[in-house]
């Protein structure tokens, strides 16, 4: 596998997780506070980078 075609795998892979988790918490399947929300965020800022 040549590294542009990994990279588009990781980004299909993370973009699906990230669906499954808003999709979960729209169900209201989990709960978060809004510390440990911020902290989410600040992750995935961090990995836009």
């Amino acid at each position: 596998m040549n590294a542009p075609q990994g990279v588009t795998n990781s980004l299909t892979g993370t973009n699906d997780a990230m669906r499954g988790i808003i999709t979960a918490a729209s169900n209201g399947e989990f709960v978060t506070t809004p510390d440990a929300g911020d902290e989410l965020i600040q992750i995935f800022q961090e990995l836009e980078y």
